[in-house]
């Protein structure tokens, strides 16, 4: 339990074993906020009737980290969501945490602290008549308000989390990485001019592949010009190594911007792009597929009926790859209606094909019903 001044009352645990029960306090000096599970380490889903005061109470003063990381991200998914619109009340609970991590250092954070929840996550709670574009624009603009809201202390929590010593895989190490990436990605979704170089500074410093992957990931969110300085400097780096190529061209096909799946098009025309190698259609197409919700699910249909001439051209010499691709498709009845009737004629269409592969046939028919 935590008192309106931060203060935790913790001289025992609260055992809840029925349906319904009542526990009085005695000698407090106001109604507390309860932290649940504390501690609890297993998968769990709770539905607690906390208000969204109560949970930027959580979020700014509870000592049990997973709670107060879960508090901000059920924050998170009301706002995406539409059923909470004070954003400052989030900005006001990460700047509460972002003070705790400049006293503490990183005692008191989580590394996806700063992390909004996927699109994908967004839709799937939301769960019915969903519009992938509204949601992208949902998740865009509040990022962007927090990270203007907390610009100059995401730039301090930035630049105190630089560090010259050699890459290490230690849990220490990753904590500082994830945190620092966190306000790098919130201050690149403000997108001025000084934000977008400060994302290609990163990149061009990354001495290490999660440096410079992450600073890639967030360049292809944009349209700046640096976006294609950086993708092409990359490329140049490691064109010969093809695992990472993979990462090159799966960053591109997980980009938000319109002319996407263009993009796609010409990357297929890339001597280093195969459809006879697996890794790669995985890394372009499947990434643009699985991984893309507001391009692929294009309100004019054409991202359903470029993976619908994908999938028929690898049935013919690769047809678990292509059962894999149309697993794609399996979300489409959460969809708005526009969208489910281009996904259903795609679906009827390959369905309908006499020289579909068994394996294709089987998906296609189990997604389609």
């Amino acid at each position: 339990l935590i008192l309106a001044s931060g203060e935790e009352i913790s001289d025992g645990v609260l055992l809840i074993d029925d349906y319904e029960q009542s526990f009085v306090f005695q000698n407090i000096p106001q109604k507390p906020v309860p932290s649940l599970l504390r501690g609890f380490s297993a998968p769990v889903n709770l539905d607690a009737p906390l208000d969204d005061d109560e949970l930027a109470f959580i979020a700014a003063h509870d000592s049990d980290l997973f709670n107060r990381w879960q508090a901000v991200q059920t924050m998170m998914r009301r706002l995406l969501t539409g059923a909470e619109d004070n954003v400052d009340r989030l900005a006001n609970s990460l700047e509460a945490s972002i003070a705790d991590i400049d006293r503490d250092n990183l005692s008191r954070a989580l590394p996806p602290l700063l992390t909004f929840p996927a699109e994908t996550d967004i839709a799937r709670e939301s769960g019915e008549n969903i519009d992938p574009d509204a949601i992208h624009a949902r998740r865009k603009e509040i990022r962007a308000q927090v990270g203007a809201r907390l610009y100059k202390q995401l730039e301090r929590l930035y630049d105190a989390l630089a560090s010259n010593a050699p890459y290490s895989p230690d849990a220490d190490s990753a904590r500082r990485r994830g945190l620092r990436h966190g306000a790098l990605g919130l201050l690149g979704a403000v997108g001025g001019e000084k934000d977008m170089q400060r994302l290609y500074r990163h990149y061009q410093k990354a001495d290490n592949m999660t440096e410079a992957a992450t600073a890639l990931n967030h360049l292809a969110n944009t349209d700046a010009p640096q976006r294609q300085t950086a993708f092409a400097d990359f490329y140049d780096k490691w064109k010969d190594d093809h695992l990472v190529i993979d990462k090159w061209f799966a960053f591109q096909a997980f980009s938000p911007m319109p002319d996407t799946l263009e993009r796609i098009v010409e990357l297929m025309k890339n001597p280093l792009f195969s459809m006879k190698n697996p890794n790669k259609v995985r890394a372009l197409v499947g990434a643009f597929a699985m991984g893309n919700p507001v391009q692929f699910n294009r309100a004019d249909g054409k991202g359903y009926e470029f993976l619908r001439d994908i999938i028929i051209e690898l049935d013919s010499f690769n047809p678990q790859m292509a059962s894999r691709l149309a697993g794609a498709f399996k979300s489409w009845k959460i969809l708005e209606p526009g969208r489910q009737a281009k996904v259903k004629a795609v679906l009827d269409e390959l369905c309908a094909r006499d020289n579909l592969s068994s394996d294709a046939f089987e998906i296609l028919t189990k997604v389609n019903q």
